[in-house]
């Protein structure tokens, strides 16, 4: 819901495009492969996630952003680029040597030996993550959503075809690798910063932005694995199954959120440095209305069919994880405005508050999980999470908030939970008549469900208004 300042929707769209073709992809994959192996099977390989993306954190050491932000900032770009290269590959080094030296713990964790796998895994993820922070440093957002298009796709595709040959868990795990080194290939074709002679004063000024970064970093990750990782820990592959399906979903639900938020802060920085802070503070509740469109009808739908879902598209056995869906949508809310300000804060130039934040988050997502898990299971991990990413979010705006005008469409947002609301309704009615057991059935209710949604929306003449610039923008 753009309304001044950057053309918002115009700009994300492309992005938000490939991200539903993506989420599609994925989410198809994810139920074949949860239906193809066991439910441990897909636990193991759920913490083998978990493993790469703790690993590949430790890679990155916050200096992802950090060329990103050097990048977009236009001064220098191809010696930044060859600091953060050199940077880079020192860190993988590292990762890589300790990988091989703690194998035996860490195939005991992962109940199965991918150990020597994960080091590859590891390698070309943190490698493909660069090339497209540099894309986006670039400013060239829309171009990165190729490379998210080829590793899923590659990912999906290879990892299905090698289950047709028995290798199971490990089938998976060759989709990851093999996805991940297309999206690399495919990022490193496309970008447009070259190899150049860096000095100590380009390495010096990553590492100062990326020595506050490397904590803020952490955080998104710790909200995504850190709960599967300590209910491997705490409970059984089983367990970690389930409760990983019910994230996947919530996740797709942000999956906009994540596009604006991509696509604002190199626009923000690049603003900031200009000193225009007119049309930042313009940008800031269009992109919050626009982050939360979506995301606020998803939780009301989901309120209502959360064991239908699960039950029916991944089998009976994940029916479990309803409750922990829903606490998991709650949190999506809360994930949602947090993306756009940390993407705002980013833009801002200043990790050390997204640093101070996270250090705060993380302490209560992890204690929360630890205490929570032993006393509530899955439940408990989905608690602590969302708790966890609602006070980030409130830190961010608070910190944001002396820095610019941080504002609400209020009105707007009211609306869409009220048209969320008497949506939830008409489909729960129509449950309370029809049982359903099938996809199509399934599928039938979600487009009932958004139809509705849209018809009471635009009862708002402010959001209809919006919505018809919108879509004109995308046309146009």
């Amino acid at each position: 819901m753009t309304n001044g300042g950057m053309d918002l929707v115009g700009s994300s769209a492309r992005l938000v495009a490939v991200k539903i073709v993506n989420a599609a992809i994925g989410f198809v994959a994810l139920t074949y492969f949860a239906r193809a192996l066991a439910v441990p099977l897909i636990g193991s390989f759920f913490l083998f996630q978990a493993a790469d993306a703790m690993m590949v954190v430790v890679a990155d050491f916050g200096l992802r952003s950090a060329v990103e932000k050097r990048v977009s900032e236009g001064d220098e770009p191809n010696q930044f680029f060859t600091a953060g290269v050199i940077l880079k590959f020192v860190s993988l080094a590292l990762v890589s040597v300790a990988i091989v030296l703690f194998r035996s713990q860490i195939d005991s964790y992962l109940r199965a030996d991918l150990a020597f796998e994960l080091v590859g895994v590891v390698v070309f993820h943190e490698l493909a993550l660069f090339l497209m922070q540099v894309l986006q440093g670039e400013l060239r957002v829309g171009e990165t959503a190729v490379l998210s298009l080829v590793n899923v796709a590659v990912y999906a595709a290879t990892a299905t075809l090698l289950l047709q040959f028995g290798l199971r868990i490990r089938a998976l795990v060759y989709g990851l690798l093999v996805g991940y080194a297309a999206m690399f290939v495919v990022g490193f074709s496309r970008r447009t910063v070259r190899l150049r002679r860096p000095s100590m004063r380009h390495v010096r000024s990553l590492l100062g932005y990326a020595r506050y970064n490397v904590i803020w970093a952490v955080g998104g990750h710790v909200y995504h694995w850190m709960d599967v990782a300590l209910i491997g820990l705490l409970l059984t592959q089983q367990r970690v199954a389930v409760y990983e399906v019910a994230w996947r979903i919530s996740l797709v639900t942000v999956m906009v959120s994540r596009s604006i938020g991509t696509t604002i802060l190199p626009q923000v920085s690049a603003w900031e440095v200009q000193d225009a802070y007119d049309d930042i503070n313009d940008l800031i509740p269009a992109a919050i209305t626009s982050s939360l469109f979506f995301i606020i009808p998803s939780f009301f739908g989901v309120l209502v069919l959360s064991r239908t879902i699960l039950s029916t598209v991944f089998g009976p056995q994940y029916a479990s994880a309803g409750l922990v869906l829903v606490i998991l949508m709650g949190g999506a809310v809360a994930r949602s405005v947090d993306i756009i300000f940390d993407k705002l804060v980013h833009g801002f130039n200043r990790p050390d508050i997204g640093a101070r934040t996270t250090v705060i988050s993380v302490l209560v997502n992890v204690v929360l999980n630890v205490v929570l898990i032993t006393q509530f299971g899955i439940a408990g991990a989905a608690i602590a999470t969302t708790l966890a990413v609602a006070v980030n979010a409130t830190l961010l705006g608070s910190y944001l908030s002396r820095l610019t005008a941080v504002r609400f469409h209020v009105s707007d947002l009211g609306w869409c939970v009220l048209s969320a609301f008497g949506m939830a309704v008409v489909v729960a009615g129509v449950t309370e008549q029809v049982r359903v057991t099938t996809l199509f059935g399934l599928g039938g209710l979600v487009a009932l469900g958004a139809i509705t949604y849209f018809l009471f929306v635009l009862l708002s003449s402010t959001l209809r208004r919006k919505i018809i610039r919108n879509i004109r923008s995308v046309i146009t």
